[in-house]
C-alpha cells in the first residue's frame, strides 16, 4: 500500500506543477491576443476556449490576461458624438455571395465616447465567423482587445458590434478598430480603421464641419471573368478617393502594386482577386472571382473504306475528328504510320489490324480505333508429298526426307515419331531414329489456300548384340548432401558408359559404377547410356534429395511480468523451428506444468519465479526463461479530504459550489453544509444554497478502504441589500426608425427586472438585461427600467428622442433610345435638379459596378442582345436615390444578299482582247467580292472593284462576279466573245484541162487559203470579171 500511495501522491504533485507551468506560459505570451475581462483580477486565469459548432474551423485560443493599468477616469455620457452613418443602398447582386469586409463607421478623424455602434460589412463566400477588436493607434506591440466575441453570422451593411469606449482599459486617446473575418479554409481577411479619438473625460464637443480625409473606395473591373488557360486578364482600377498605394492579390500566389495590372492565369481553377488600396484616410479592399477553365480535348473519330477484303488491301481513311487539334498520327497496326490528315494505306499481309488515330490539341489528346480485316486470296490448298531416303535400317538410323509437295506453301510441319509433336519445320529435313521400332512419319504442308497431310512408316531395328543398359542405386532418398553409389548391371556387349546424374545433358562420369554427391535438395533423374557394337541403350532412376531439419530456437513473451498476487500471466510462444514440442516450467521447480503452445498460468503467492520453456524437435532442443515477480497484496492508507468553496461569503440566498480536491483511495463522500450532523449530500462536487444569513461550518468526510478523513471551512451569509436600478443606451436620439440597445447595470439584490421602452405602462421585456427596441414613429419616449429584490423595488428612466427620417433625393434620367438591334448606342441624360444632390454614379448594366460618375450626359454601347436595367444613383448627405431605365437590345437584323451588277467594256473583239470590268453594285451592300474572268472556277481577283483582263485565245468566256454580305452572297455573269484575228488570203487554183483544141472547156477550182470573203475570175485576161464561184467552167472558142 505504501508503494501505491507514493505513486498517487507523486502524480498529484506532477499535476499541480503542470497546471502552474501552463498558467505561467499563457500569461507570458507576449503576442497573444488579449480577451479583456469586465473586472480585472490579480490572479492568472486559465486559457479560455470559444466553442464552435460541429464542422467549424477552430481558431487560436485566446488567453485571458489582466489588462494594462490605465488611470481611472470619470464616467461620461453614453453617447457617440458623430452623426448616424447612412448605409449605401442595397445594389442588385448576382446569386453568388459577395466579398465585402469593411468598417463604414466610425471613420478616421471621428470623436467617440460612451457606447459606439460600429457599422460595416463582414461577408465572404467562405465566411466562417468574425471578430471586432480595438487597439491603440499606433500599435507597435500588436495589442488588440475584443469588442465582440466570435460572431458566426455574416453582416452586409449593418451593425458589427457595440464598442464601449468608457472603460478602464480605454482611457481618452487615439485608437484603431480591426475587423477580422475567419474563412473556412483557415485564412483570415482583415481591415482596419484608425485615427479614432476617444473622449470621455471632458464634455462631448458639438460636431463641426472640420474637413476629414475620407477613406478611399476600392473598386475595379476586368476585361473578362472566365476563359480557357492560359487566360490573360486586364484589370482596370476604378477606386476613388486619396490613394497612395495599390496591392493586388490574384489568387494564384501572383501579386502586383500597379494601378492597372495585366495577369496571366496558367492553370484552370476559380481564383479570388483582391485589390487593397491605402491612403491618408485609411484602407479598403474589394474582391472578384476569375474562373479559368481547361480547353476541351478533341474527340477523335474516322471512317475507313473498305474495312475488309483480300490482300493486298488498299484502305482510304477519312478523319472525322471534332474539336480543335493540331496534329494527327495514324498507326496502321502493321508497323507503318502516317501523319497525313486522311491517308490511304495498303495492307499486304493477311490478318486483323487495329488502326489507331491519335489527335492532339490545346485541350489534350484523344484516340479512336477501328479494325481492318485482310483476308487470304482464294488459292487451292497444297498437296503434301515426300520421299524418305531409306525406309528401314538399324539404329541409329539416319533418314533424309525429300519434299515433293505441290502447290503454294508457307510452312511444313514434320512429326517423325507419331507423337503429335512437331519435330521440324525444314522443307527437306534429316532425322536420326535412336531407338528401335516402327515409326509413323507425318508431314503437313500449309499454304494460303489451306493444308494437307501425308505419312509413311520407318522401321528401325536393334543391332545384333546391342547392350541392355541397367543399374542399381545405394539409396534414392536422403538429406542433402546425399552421396549415392551407382552399380552398373548392364547386360550385352558394352564398350563404354556415359552417366548424366542431374539430367542436364552433360556427361558427369564414364566410370562403370561411379559414386556421386548431390549437394542441393531437389528431385534428380540419373541416366546411364551403354554403348556397344550393336548400338546404344539407356536406363534412368529418380533421386530425391531432402532439406535437412534444423535445431529449434526457443523464445517467448510474458504479460505481465510484474504484479500483485494472485497474478495471471499469459505466455506467448515465439519459438522458431519445425516439428516442435513444448515443455513449460512456470515456477522453476523442474516439473513440466504445460505442453501447450501459448498457455496461461496464475501465480497465487508472492515471490520471484523463473519461467522456462524447453523446445524439442528430432534434431535438437533449446530453452529460454524469463523472471516473473509477484508482489504481496498492498495495504491501503486513509484518504486526504480537501475541497474549495466558491464563494465563501455573500448575500442570502447564497448558492455555493463545493469543488472536491480530495485524493487517495476513496469509495464515497459525506457533506454536512450547516454543521447540524446530518449528511446533506454524497456527490463528489455538490452545490448548496444558504437561504438565511449567518455563519455556517461546511465539512467534507472522505471514506476509503484505509479509513476516513474530514476537513471543513466557514461560509458567511449576509442579509441582502436593496436593489438599485441603472442602465445605459447606445443612442438617446436619432432618426426613425431608430433601434436603441438598452444595457441594464443594476446593483444590490435583484430578483427580477422589467423594461418599459415606450412609456405606455406595458412591460416590454423581463428576460434580457441587454435588449433592443425599435422606435418606428417620431416622438419623445420615456424608457423605464425597474428592478425588484429583497422585498423592495427601484426604477430609472431616460428620454429617447426620435426624429423624422430625412428622405433621399429623387433621381430622374432620360434616354434618346430605349430599344434597338445590337450593337445599340444609347445616350443617357441626368435630368435630376443639381441642387438636390451632391454626387451621382451611372451603372448601365446593373452589375453593381460604377460605369461613370462624372458626366451628366454620357453614351454607352450595348454589344450583346438582352434586356438591361440602367441605374442612375444620386447621393445627398449620405442618402441615395435611384432611377431605372430598361434598355432592350434585340438581335441584329440578318444580312441581305447584295444585288450583283457590273459592267464590261468591251464585251467582244478579236484576240488578244483586253476587257475592263467595274462593279456597279453600291459598296455599302457587300463586304467581300471575287472575280472569275475565264470561267475556269478559279478566283482571279479579290482586291480590285475595277479590274482588267486580257483574253489571249478566241472563244466564248463566262465572267462571274460573287458579292458576299456577312455570309450571304449572290452571283452575276456576263459573256465575253473573243474571235480570232483575220488572216490575209493567198490566191491559188487548179484548171482541168490546161490545153486542148478549140472550142476547149476548162473547169477552174479555187484552192486559195486565208480569210477569203469573195472571188473574182477573169478567164481570158480582158480585165472583165467572168465569175465569182469557187468552182467555175469556161469555154475557150478559139485557139490561143
Amino acid at each position: 500500500m505504501r508503494r501505491r500511495f507514493g505513486r498517487v501522491y507523486l502524480l498529484f504533485l506532477l499535476g499541480l506543477l503542470a497546471a502552474f507551468v501552463l498558467g505561467a506560459c499563457n500569461l507570458g505570451a507576449g503576442d497573444a491576443e488579449a480577451t479583456l475581462t469586465p473586472a480585472p483580477s490579480a490572479t492568472g486565469a486559465a486559457p479560455t476556449r470559444t466553442l464552435l459548432p460541429d464542422g467549424a474551423v477552430p481558431t487560436q485560443a485566446f488567453v485571458t490576461v489582466t489588462p494594462p493599468q490605465f488611470p481611472t477616469v470619470s464616467q461620461a455620457t453614453s453617447v457617440a458624438v458623430f452623426p448616424t452613418a447612412q448605409l449605401p443602398p442595397a445594389l442588385p447582386t448576382s446569386t453568388t455571395v459577395p466579398v465585402s469586409i469593411i468598417i463604414l463607421s466610425p471613420i478616421p478623424g471621428n470623436i467617440a465616447s460612451g457606447n459606439v455602434q460600429v457599422l460595416g460589412s463582414a461577408i465572404h463566400p467562405n465566411f466562417l465567423q468574425y471578430r471586432l477588436e480595438y487597439g491603440p493607434d499606433p500599435n507597435p506591440n500588436n495589442l488588440w482587445f475584443p469588442i465582440t466575441g466570435i460572431v458566426q453570422q455574416p453582416v452586409l451593411n449593418g451593425g458589427l458590434g457595440i464598442w464601449n469606449t468608457n472603460t478602464a482599459a480605454s482611457p481618452d486617446g487615439v485608437y484603431q478598430l480591426r475587423l477580422r473575418v475567419f474563412l473556412r479554409d483557415g485564412r483570415q481577411e482583415i481591415t482596419t480603421a484608425g485615427n479614432i479619438h476617444v473622449r470621455n473625460q471632458q464634455p462631448t464637443p458639438v460636431p463641426t464641419n472640420t474637413q476629414t480625409i475620407p477613406r478611399p473606395i476600392a473598386a475595379f473591373t476586368q476585361d473578362r471573368t472566365s476563359g480557357n488557360a492560359p487566360l490573360v486578364v486586364r484589370f482596370s482600377n476604378l477606386s476613388q478617393g486619396q490613394i497612395s498605394s495599390y496591392s493586388w492579390e490574384f489568387g494564384d500566389t501572383g501579386n502586383s502594386n500597379q494601378a492597372n495590372p495585366v495577369h496571366t492565369y496558367q492553370s484552370p481553377g476559380v481564383y479570388t482577386v483582391t485589390l487593397r488600396v491605402a491612403g491618408p484616410g485609411g484602407t479598403a479592399n474589394v474582391s472578384r472571382q476569375i474562373n479559368v477553365t481547361s480547353p476541351a480535348a478533341p474527340a477523335a473519330s474516322f471512317d475507313a473504306s473498305p474495312t475488309s477484303g483480300e490482300a493486298p488491301l488498299a484502305v482510304t481513311f477519312t478523319n472525322t475528328t471534332t474539336g480543335s487539334y493540331t496534329t494527327s498520327t495514324w498507326d496502321f497496326g502493321d508497323g507503318e504510320t502516317s501523319t497525313a490528315n486522311s491517308p490511304t494505306h495498303t495492307f499486304d499481309d493477311v490478318g486483323t489490324y487495329n488502326v489507331i488515330l491519335q489527335v492532339i490539341g490545346p485541350g489534350g489528346t484523344n484516340q479512336a480505333v477501328r479494325q481492318i480485316t485482310v483476308e487470304n486470296p482464294q488459292v487451292p490448298a497444297p498437296v503434301a508429298g515426300f520421299q524418305p531416303s531409306v525406309a528401314s535400317g538399324e539404329v541409329p538410323l539416319t533418314v533424309t526426307f525429300n519434299n515433293t509437295t505441290t502447290g503454294e506453301t508457307s510452312q511444313f510441319l514434320w512429326d517423325f515419331d507419331g507423337d503429335g509433336i512437331t519435330d521440324s519445320t525444314d522443307r527437306d529435313p534429316t532425322y536420326v531414329f535412336q531407338e528401335p521400332g516402327t515409326f509413323n512419319v507425318f508431314m503437313t504442308a500449309l499454304g494460303p489456300g489451306g493444308q494437307s497431310t501425308t505419312n509413311t512408316s520407318i522401321t528401325a531395328s536393334q543391332p545384333v548384340n546391342a547392350p541392355v543398359a541397367s543399374f542399381d542405386v545405394s539409396t534414392d532418398t536422403g538429406d542433402a548432401p546425399l552421396t549415392v553409389d551407382f552399380t552398373n548391371t548392364t547386360t550385352g556387349d558394352a564398350t563404354s558408359y556415359s552417366w548424366d546424374f542431374n539430367n542436364d545433358g552433360i556427361t558427369d562420369s564414364t566410370a562403370e559404377s561411379p559414386s556421386f554427391t548431390f549437394v542441393n535438395s531437389g528431385t534428380y533423374t540419373a541416366r546411364l547410356a551403354a554403348t556397344g557394337p550393336g548400338g546404344t541403350t539407356t536406363a534412368q532412376a529418380t533421386i530425391t534429395v531432402l532439406t535437412p531439419l534444423e535445431p529449434p530456437t526457443a523464445s517467448f513473451e510474458a504479460n505481465p511480468t510484474v504484479g500483485e498476487a494472485p497474478l495471471s500471466v499469459i505466455f506467448t510462444n515465439t519459438s522458431v523451428g519445425s516439428e516442435l514440442t513444448f515443455a513449460w516450467d512456470f515456477n522453476g521447480d523442474g516439473i513440466v506444468d504445460s505442453e501447450a503452445s501459448n498457455p496461461t498460468f496464475v501465480y497465487e503467492a508472492a515471490g520471484t519465479y523463473e519461467a522456462s520453456l524447453l523446445v524439442t524437435n528430432p534434431v535438437g532442443e533449446d530453452s529460454y526463461s524469463l523472471p516473473i515477480t509477484v508482489d504481496e497484496d498492498v495495504e491501503f492508507f486513509p484518504p486526504t479530504a480537501a475541497f474549495n468553496a466558491v464563494p465563501t461569503s455573500g448575500l442570502a440566498p447564497l448558492s455555493v459550489t463545493f469543488e472536491n480536491q480530495s485524493f487517495g483511495d476513496i469509495t464515497n463522500y459525506e457533506w454536512d453544509f450547516d454543521n447540524d450532523g446530518t449528511v446533506d449530500s454524497t456527490d463528489i462536487s455538490p452545490t448548496f444554497e444558504y437561504q438565511s444569513s449567518g455563519q455556517f461550518v461546511a465539512s467534507l468526510k472522505a471514506i476509503g478502504p484505509g479509513g476516513e478523513n474530514s476537513v471543513s471551512t466557514t461560509i458567511t451569509v449576509d442579509e441582502p441589500s436593496p436593489p438599485v436600478a441603472d442602465f445605459s443606451t447606445d443612442f438617446s436620439s436619432g432618426n426613425a426608425p431608430l433601434t436603441v440597445t438598452f444595457t441594464g447595470n443594476p446593483s444590490g439584490t435583484v430578483e427580477s427586472f422589467a423594461w418599459d421602452f415606450d412609456g405606455d405602462g406595458i412591460i416590454d421585456n423581463t428576460s434580457d438585461l441587454s435588449a433592443q427596441f425599435t422606435y418606428n414613429q417620431p416622438g419623445e419616449y420615456n424608457a423605464t427600467f425597474t428592478v425588484n429584490g429583497a422585498g423592495q423595488s427601484d426604477s430609472m428612466s431616460q428620454t429617447i428622442t426620435v426624429n423624422e427620417a430625412p428622405q433621399p433625393p429623387t433621381a430622374m434620367l432620360s434616354v434618346d433610345v430605349s430599344s434597338g438591334p445590337a450593337p445599340l448606342t444609347v445616350t443617357f441624360t441626368n435630368d435630376t435638379d443639381p441642387t438636390n444632390y451632391d454626387t451621382f454614379t451611372w451603372d448601365f448594366d446593373n452589375d453593381g459596378t460604377v460605369d461613370n460618375s462624372s458626366d451628366t450626359e454620357v453614351t454607352h454601347t450595348y454589344e450583346q442582345p438582352g434586356t438591361y436595367s440602367a441605374v442612375l444613383y444620386v447621393i445627398r448627405n449620405g442618402l441615395v436615390g435611384s432611377a431605372v431605365q430598361q434598355i432592350t437590345v434585340s438581335e441584329p437584323a440578318p444580312p441581305e444578299a447584295p444585288n450583283v451588277t457590273f459592267d464590261a467594256q468591251p464585251e467582244s473583239g478579236t484576240a488578244p482582247l483586253q476587257v475592263t470590268f467595274s462593279i456597279t453594285t453600291p459598296a455599302d451592300t457587300y463586304t467581300a467580292f471575287s472575280w472569275d474572268f475565264d470561267s475556269d472556277g478559279i478566283v482571279d481577283n479579290t482586291t480590285d472593284t475595277t479590274a482588267t483582263f486580257t483574253y489571249q485565245e478566241a472563244g466564248e468566256y463566262t465572267v462571274s462576279l460573287l458579292l458576299d454580305n456577312n455570309g450571304v452572297s449572290d452571283t452575276a455573269t456576263k459573256t465575253i466573245s473573243v474571235s480570232a484575228a483575220p488572216v490575209a488570203p493567198v490566191a491559188s487554183f487548179t484548171a482541168d484541162p490546161t490545153s486542148g483544141t478549140a472550142p476547149l472547156t476548162v473547169t477552174f477550182s479555187s484552192t486559195s487559203t486565208g480569210d477569203v470573203e469573195s472571188l473574182s475570175w477573169d478567164f481570158n485576161g480582158d480585165g472583165a470579171p467572168d465569175s465569182s464561184d469557187a468552182t467555175a467552167t469556161f469555154t475557150y472558142p478559139q485557139a490561143g
